[in-house]
């Protein structure tokens, strides 16, 4: 398993109303867009509309997956996010993802759960909570309504516009941390701008995360 070298940022999935027609090409497929998606980022958020058409049966989907894993190069990382209803069949996926090359390239997972305290670990890949009511143990981090817990994430479900406010958020979440980490930058903000993310990820840089 990989891990990251500089802090990384993300959005869950890549294929929202807020800023996908800004950001894609308008004559480029959609089937295309996650191949696009990662000229510009690093780090994909996974959510589990996508990975749960991976598995069939009990084997990978020759095409579903296929098509996923031809737009990943080496110089990707995945996050897989899933939700509690969905965390029997990601311990199902994980072990057969462990056997292609795409199990190399995934840094953790990211479960928002409330109803039952998960394993730290699923096959292997350090987990991250998301959670309103349960935490962990050990290092945690209060994103909005939400407590991060476990492998450490920065959760921003709410992103600011301002420059200033972005590199606020950030620093106060590296505060957190024991030791300076490279870490993954998750944004779940439905209605975040692409102009704003790419702001937040040269804030990242001036930083030096």
């Amino acid at each position: 398993m990989k891990t990251l070298e500089n802090m990384e940022i993300s959005t869950l999935g890549w294929m929202s109303s807020a800023w996908q027609s800004d950001f894609y090409p308008e004559d480029l497929p959609s089937e295309w867009f996650f191949d696009y998606y990662l000229n510009y980022f690093r780090l994909a958020c996974v959510p589990a509309s996508e990975w749960l058409q991976w598995r069939v049966d009990n084997g990978l989907s020759s095409t579903a997956f296929a098509n996923f894993a031809d737009c990943v190069n080496q110089q990707n990382r995945l996050l897989l996010v899933a939700g509690e209803a969905d965390f029997d069949e990601l311990q199902r996926l994980l072990p057969l993802l462990q056997c292609t090359s795409l199990g190399e390239q995934l840094i953790g997972v990211l479960l928002q759960a409330e109803g039952h305290l998960p394993p730290q670990s699923v096959a292997g890949y350090p987990l991250t909570l998301l959670s309103r009511q349960l935490q962990w143990p050990g290092w945690s981090w209060q994103a909005g309504e939400l407590t991060v817990s476990g492998a450490p994430l920065c959760w921003i479900s709410e992103l600011p516009t301002n420059g200033r406010e972005q590199s606020q958020l950030l620093k106060s979440f590296m505060q957190s941390l024991a030791e300076p980490l490279a870490v993954p930058v998750c944004i779940a903000d439905e209605n975040a701008q692409m102009s704003d993310i790419r702001n937040l990820q040269t804030v990242a840089e001036l930083l030096g995360y």
